[in-house]
């Protein structure tokens, strides 16, 4: 929107292309290049509630003179930052940003009655027009925009009027992958492309990039992985700042990251597709050509040199990265996160200097502990809001390093984020052993977090204090819900005392049979039915927690072994996944037998191109090792 692994042989060539290319393009080498953290904007959120819209900076831009950044949240607000005194000059209520044309100081807004306005910055001048929803890019020069609305062709509008001009023919993008060239002759969309194979049947998971050439109103390039399932642009395209070549976010084979192409000719140039995160979200070029930088689910912010590839930098973040951007100077960074901050990065063109926090977050148990021998306080560090290193341990799930931390004084004080981290992916190995450290440790929880790890007495004392929790919504889930997820019955019945509804997936959850017994009886379709937050039938739900008795009158009554959840997982996987030691039921290993024995795929994928067994093969459980040996065994 802003203007301003293991394939050597098959991309050999690719790269020699990439490097006779930047040669004659005449690109500067980046050189040794890092990223120092200067501080965060905003307040941080353990956990935005779902039943109201979040906080999250989908987008973040500078202004042309870097003293202004510009961010626009999923709740519709848009934010104008002075970065000189760090403090919001102007706050805009909106239906959404459509593009911030950083060179004319405007923001080009859909307002909360559909109409698309522009509005300056520096006077709040308003020109207004009609109603409708859009995608937008501007062009570097400020004078067009492209606006693609929800149905129809491409407009290419007048900025200063707003009175829309041709349009064209270009494809709408299927997410929010869409591009106006620096010169503001071609437009870059990402879609998914319907084809056909021999026998006529669709491919409903073919993604491409189209270049439209705007004067000709005509497809000038077509960039195609070449497979199919191969997302392209779903969070991003970009085109370099001389237009010569584009970049997108990309995923293939389970792991995420970004390819680069020819935007003459379509070429791949190069790529990087080794982050184990599911998505690379967030995408930027530096103005003067020489860097990308990308953010992905893992909380990983890289700095990239943009002519080889090569990785600078790689910052082991706490949070999601949802958006970024780089400074007009490409001095500074900018990076949204999931909760709800934005954090700036200077790019120092000098070998990083090692300090805790990358010590930490990279794991190296050692190095932390020779620096707080050297300097004890280090344990606490907080530099300018950013988070204590105990926080980048907790994201991490790394008990070691969180006991070392604490043993050499790290405090928590009245911080929810730590615990909070640590429950957030629950179900991976570690996570209630670092929780249950930091709660001995005194940690504040939050209700989230106390419902999670069955904290009774804290979760009694929130209800005292506000029984209207019972009914809030975390994360798309009541807290009878999240109780669930974790099997935990005796919080679950507190709930439940105060007002709390169960339907059939928390019964089957909590392993109440009586109940889904009583809801099967009176609806027999509720055996298939999908949560609408997860799509988990009941079967996933008792799989999850380990309620063989639920599970095998599920499967007598015609429940789907093979159903998937919105992650793709299938009963079995969860069976697996959670056996590896959250505080969940005894009966996982007898479920995945019943599954097995039914004919469910020990080998099927999940969405992150994962098999039940990659969970057995990691989960220390000897028991349910034994058990897909036999199986393997005699089938």
């Amino acid at each position: 929107m802003n203007a301003c692994d293991g394939r050597p042989a098959r991309h050999a060539a690719l790269l020699l292309v990439a490097a006779a290319f930047l040669t004659a393009s005449g690109a500067l080498p980046a050189g040794a290049a890092h990223m120092e953290y200067v501080t965060a904007l905003g307040a941080r959120h353990a956990h935005p509630a779902l039943n109201r819209p979040q906080p999250l900076p989908m987008t973040v831009e500078f202004g042309h003179d870097d003293t202004r950044l510009v961010l626009s949240r999923a709740d519709g607000t848009v934010e104008a930052w002075n970065l000189a005194t760090r403090r919001i000059d102007r706050t805009y209520d909106t239906n959404g940003l459509i593009a911030y044309a950083c060179h004319a100081d405007a923001l080009l807004i859909q307002t909360q009655d559909d109409a698309i306005q522009l509005v300056g910055l520096a006077d709040d001048a308003r020109v207004t027009t009609a109603a409708g929803t859009y995608l937008g890019a501007i062009a570097e020069d400020c004078s067009t925009v492209v606006m693609q609305p929800a149905e129809g062709a491409a407009e290419m509008w007048d900025l200063g009027t707003l009175l829309p001009g041709r349009t064209v023919g270009a494809p709408r993008s299927s997410g929010s992958g869409i591009a106006l060239s620096p010169d503001g002759r071609y437009i870059a969309t990402a879609h998914s492309h319907d084809d056909h194979d021999h026998d006529g049947e669709e491919h409903a998971h073919h993604y491409v990039i189209d270049i439209w050439d705007i004067e000709r109103d005509a497809l000038h390039v077509r960039i195609d992985p070449g497979a199919h399932d191969v997302p392209l642009g779903t969070w991003h395209v970009i085109f370099s700042p001389d237009g010569a070549r584009i970049a997108a976010d990309t995923r293939e084979d389970g792991k995420s990251g970004f390819r680069v192409w020819d935007a003459a000719t379509g070429d791949e140039l190069i790529r990087r597709e080794d982050s184990p995160s599911y998505w690379t979200r967030a995408l930027a070029w530096s103005a003067d050509g020489r860097y990308i930088a990308s953010g992905d689910e893992r909380g990983d912010i890289a700095l990239w040199d943009a002519n080889s590839v090569d990785e600078l930098d790689r910052i082991h973040g706490h949070q999601v990265v949802q958006s970024l951007a780089f400074s007009d100077d490409g001095e500074r960074i900018a990076v949204g996160l999931w909760d709800s901050s934005v954090e700036l990065w200077d790019v120092a063109e000098r070998a990083a200097e090692d300090d805790i926090y990358r010590a930490t977050a990279r794991g190296d148990v050692g190095a932390v502990r020779h620096m707080l021998d050297v300097d004890p306080a280090s344990a606490g560090a907080r530099s300018d809001g950013r988070p204590t290193p105990l926080l980048y341990a907790a994201l991490s799930l790394d008990v070691e390093m969180v006991s070392l931390l604490l043993e050499h004084g790290a405090t928590l004080g009245d911080d929810p984020l730590p615990l909070s981290m640590a429950m957030t992916h629950p179900w991976r190995r570690g996570a209630y052993d670092v929780a249950h450290l930091l709660a001995e440790a005194g940690a504040v929880a939050d209700f989230h977090a106390a419902l999670q790890l069955g904290l009774e007495e804290r979760v009694a004392q929130i209800l005292r204090d506000d029984p209207s929790q019972v009914h809030r919504t975390d994360w798309g889930l009541a807290p009878v819900d999240l109780v669930a997820e974790v099997g935990n019955v005796t919080v679950g019945k507190m709930l439940i005392q105060a007002g709390a509804t169960v339907n059939v997936f928390a019964a089957a959850s909590f392993g109440l049979i009586d109940r889904v017994r009583a809801f099967v009886e009176v609806d027999a379709s509720l055996v298939n039915a999908s949560r609408p937050e997860g799509g988990y039938t009941p079967l996933h739900c008792a799989a999850e927690t380990g309620h063989a008795e639920v599970a095998r009158y599920l499967l007598a009554n015609g429940a789907d072994i093979h159903a998937r959840n919105y992650w793709g997982f299938r009963p079995l996987h969860l069976a697996t996944l959670s056996a590896r030691g959250g505080p969940s039921g005894p009966g996982h290993v007898e479920i995945a037998a019943m599954l097995l024995e039914r004919g469910a795929d020990p080998h099927a994928l999940d969405d992150y191109d994962r098999t039940p067994l990659t969970f057995v093969e990691t989960s220390g459980n000897q028991e349910l090792k034994d058990l897909f040996i036999s199986h393997t065994q005699h089938h």
